[in-house]
């Protein structure tokens, strides 16, 4: 049970590479930043459990205050890249940011 993300992670990972080849241009973008998001939440999955071995804090105090944090650090950290190195148009950081989002 415990690689079950990495699975789930894997068969949805696939087909939305595979679609990313296959749609129309303007199309990619949600679609990249969905596979994004869904990367995202397996970093910070296998980063919030390091932080909880090492830790050593109540699994309560951590789903109340660490964990929150850095889901939302790390949705994040995607966006403000394409914000501030690739993206020269505001009104797709909205589609970025929702796709990403969904992803999560």
């Amino acid at each position: 049970m415990d690689n079950l993300m990495y699975m789930l992670f894997v068969s949805v990972s696939i087909p939305l590479f595979f679609m990313i080849l296959l749609v129309e241009k303007k199309s990619r973008l949600p679609i990249v930043f969905m596979f994004v998001g869904i990367f995202v939440a397996l970093f910070a999955a296998e980063v919030n459990g390091f932080l909880y071995k090492t830790l050593s804090i109540e699994l309560h105090n951590m789903t109340a205050t660490i964990i929150p944090v850095n889901e939302e650090l790390f949705k994040a950290l995607p966006i403000l890249y394409y914000a501030l190195v690739i993206s020269d148009k505001r009104e797709k950081l909205f589609t970025a940011s929702m796709a990403t989002g969904i992803g999560f």
